[in-house]
């Protein structure tokens, strides 16, 4: 009777516990791990989530491991053993042969935060002005991917200007020292060039160059834990929310200290919330249709990287890249 009395004095707050856990979600020392990898700011509604406790809430235990290359991100699946993680498209693509990983979701875009920069009051707005120039541009990147498309749209491509192909912190430090007649780098150099004077000419988006960045599952993982993706999907949905409203002081401080604590970079407030605004974020619906077919998919975007990547290797004797796969069913059964 002492024992059947105990219970029914802590049988009300069991039940209130149980009332209060979402519904779905195992206790939190059920939460299972879950190995992520990330390339650069697509990370942050993970980051945020997880901040925010949000993971164990959904039964999850993520870990974030951070790469600072598309080559040692690939390699880094095996090596680190992630089964979930988050890049733009040109790692996607260019790292994609061979490679046992699926696109499951889109991220978002970046293709407001790569741009093409000038000196201040220099025009470059028709192809007289702009060909024979010289160009300073990180190669194989999405920031030459965007000069590829800014050329195209006035009728030039590479062989009419001059290319100088150096990393974006070179490249912005040889503009500073007068090196070049333009810049073609990504967020935040394009903030930093922009402060000091730089004259904005177009941004990828402007020319319809998308540069989608994308969610990847290990192929059998996501084959056995179909549940676990879908999960994943859910948590980064909840953090992605925060990024498609007008970020406040919260998301401006929070995104500041994921910068410097996370990626390694130093960030003010006015940037932050800049580089909030210049990244996308996609519902679930439209997801969904860029993971469908026809102009304007995700396939489609793809291939026209792959195209890309193959004519930058044409004189090695290069291919274009073998696309991964593209799953939508995991999305599918989200909200949307």
């Amino acid at each position: 009777m002492r024992y059947l009395s105990a219970l029914l004095r802590i049988l009300p707050a069991l039940m209130l516990a149980l009332l209060l856990c979402p519904a779905g979600a195992p206790a939190a020392a059920e939460s299972v791990p879950l190995k992520t990898g990330w390339l650069g700011e697509e990370a942050f509604p993970v980051w945020y989530a997880h901040e925010q406790g949000w993971d164990k809430e959904a039964g999850l235990d993520v870990e974030m491991l951070r790469f600072d290359s598309g080559k040692v991100f690939i390699e880094g699946m095996k090596v680190y053993k992630w089964v979930l993680a988050g890049c733009g498209i040109v790692p996607t693509v260019s790292a994609a042969f061979g490679s046992p990983f699926e696109v499951v979701a889109v991220a978002g875009d970046e293709a407001a935060a790569n741009a093409v920069l000038a000196r201040k009051d220099a025009k470059f707005a028709d192809a007289a002005s702009v060909r024979g120039r010289l160009v300073l541009c990180p190669q194989g990147t999405s920031a030459h991917y965007t000069l590829v498309q800014w050329l195209r749209s006035l009728g030039l491509t590479e062989k009419d200007v001059k290319i100088r192909f150096m990393p974006p912190e070179q490249a912005l430090g040889a503009f500073r020292g007068g090196l070049g007649d333009l810049l073609v780098t990504w967020a935040p150099y394009t903030y930093a060039a922009e402060k000091e004077g730089c004259a904005l000419v177009a941004t990828a988006a402007d020319v319809k160059a998308s540069l989608p960045l994308v969610l990847l599952a290990d192929r059998q993982f996501a084959a056995e834990n179909a549940e676990l993706v879908r999960r994943f999907l859910t948590l980064y949905q909840r953090g992605a929310a925060v990024l498609a409203a007008e970020p406040d002081e919260k998301v401006v401080a929070a995104y500041v200290r994921f910068c410097k604590e996370w990626a390694g970079r130093e960030l003010d407030a006015a940037t932050a919330r800049e580089d909030l605004r210049a990244h996308r974020v996609y519902s679930v619906s439209e997801q969904l249709r860029l993971l469908g077919d026809g102009p304007g998919s995700l396939r489609a975007t793809l291939e026209g990287m792959a195209a890309f990547l193959a004519a930058g290797k044409a004189g090695d004797g290069g291919k274009a890249p073998e696309l991964p796969s593209i799953r939508a069913d995991y999305l599918q059964s989200l909200p949307q």
